[in-house]
């Protein structure tokens, strides 16, 4: 038999430019993300955020990290994963 999990989805309204420059939209991610991890309700789970690339990986991690306190960075496990990871 293969366990099910609950899954929900979030979605934003706003229609961003994929190409901005200043990554409006990954640093939207990492703030939905860092505030539903900081959200005292969530006893377990994982927040997964997709991303086309590496760098776009890694900028999301960096914003992840700027967006948490210290209390919220010692109970989160960030995890890259991309294709050309070692």
């Amino acid at each position: 038999p293969i366990q099910s999990y609950h899954v929900e989805e979030f979605y934003d309204s706003k229609d961003y430019d994929i190409n901005d420059p200043r990554s409006t939209l990954y640093q939207k991610a990492a703030q939905v993300a860092s505030q539903l991890h900081n959200n005292e309700s969530l006893q377990n789970g994982h927040i997964l955020i997709f991303a086309p690339g590496a760098a776009e990986v890694e900028f999301i991690i960096e914003t992840l990290y700027r967006y948490m306190d210290d209390k919220s960075q010692s109970k989160a496990m960030i995890i890259p994963a991309f294709s050309s990871m070692k």
